[in-house]
């Protein structure tokens, strides 16, 4: 699904809208494209783009094509094809994204840590392996670990 180079995301398609007042609790799974503008709480994984509008509050681990956030994020971006935080972007979190695709628009803020990979590897959301602890955090296994570095805890 997100190993795949030659898969873009799906612009012209149908996009799925989250709007203000809508609050989410748990797993998103989509295939196409989503915009978001209420509230998120869970984890994201997106066969395509997801576009977080400025009003927008999530608090997920995301996993999707083409990421682009314009409003508040809290936890782990993975994009396969490109990242992109626009002004009014702000991420509380580690992002992932291929050599170059990463864009940073004057006044956005990231407040975790870069990596780059060709092809940033899919979490397993098995429970077992990705508990939440007492305090909230993610644990993340070993081999999870080495490939995202400090993600469990992006400010220390």
């Amino acid at each position: 699904m997100f190993g795949n180079k030659e898969k873009t995301a799906n612009v012209g398609g149908t996009t799925t809208y989250i709007g203000k007042e809508m609050k989410i609790e748990g797993k998103l799974r989509c295939s196409g494209p989503i915009r978001i503008d209420g509230e998120i709480n869970g984890d994201i994984d997106c066969e395509n783009e997801i576009s977080i509008g400025p009003s927008a509050l999530i608090v997920a681990t995301i996993h999707a094509v083409r990421i682009i956030v314009n409003g508040r994020v809290e936890g782990n971006l993975f994009a396969s094809d490109q990242l992109e935080v626009l002004p009014a972007g702000h991420i509380l979190g580690n992002v992932s994204n291929p050599p170059g695709k990463l864009i940073i628009h004057e006044g956005a803020i990231i407040e975790g840590q870069c990596f780059t990979q060709d092809v940033p590897k899919k979490l397993d959301f098995d429970n077992s392996k990705n508990a939440q602890s007492s305090k909230g955090q993610k644990n993340v296994s070993t081999k999870e670990a080495k490939l995202i570095g400090n993600a469990a805890n992006p400010l220390n």
